[in-house]
């Protein structure tokens, strides 16, 4: 099978809130590589009142899926995302991939799950 996804995966809307009830509130996003070669990703993210910032390359090894905690710098490339700000992502890949988004709100006692595909511009 031909690697599936695309280079480069946008994600406009992101929030990571913060605390929560039992289990914590975060975002993530999911990686996969179905290719055999590792991937080579780079997250940007971006915001309304501050300049963009670039994550360490993160490595997807070839024909696995890797999720990623928004709220763990060590897990992003050494990438610092303040809670309670909006904020956008930007993933870019040596190889194609496939991202897909989600943030698990627990604030007020119950549980919101939100997952959607990041956009990627060349569909």
């Amino acid at each position: 099978m031909s690697p599936v996804g695309e280079r480069l995966w946008i994600i406009p809307d992101a929030y990571l809130p913060r605390g929560g009830s039992g289990l914590d509130s975060h975002e993530a996003i999911c990686v996969l590589n179905t290719g055999s070669v590792p991937a080579q990703l780079i997250i940007t993210a971006y915001f309304a009142d501050r300049a963009p910032q670039h994550s360490n390359a993160i490595e997807v090894p070839g024909e696995r899926d890797l999720h990623l905690r928004l709220d763990r710098p060590g897990e992003i490339g050494g990438l610092a995302i303040p809670q309670e700000t909006p904020y956008g992502l930007c993933v870019e890949s040596d190889q194609p991939v496939v991202v897909q988004h989600s943030r698990m709100d627990t604030r007020l006692g119950g549980m919101a799950l939100f997952i959607t595909l990041g956009y990627s511009p060349s569909r």
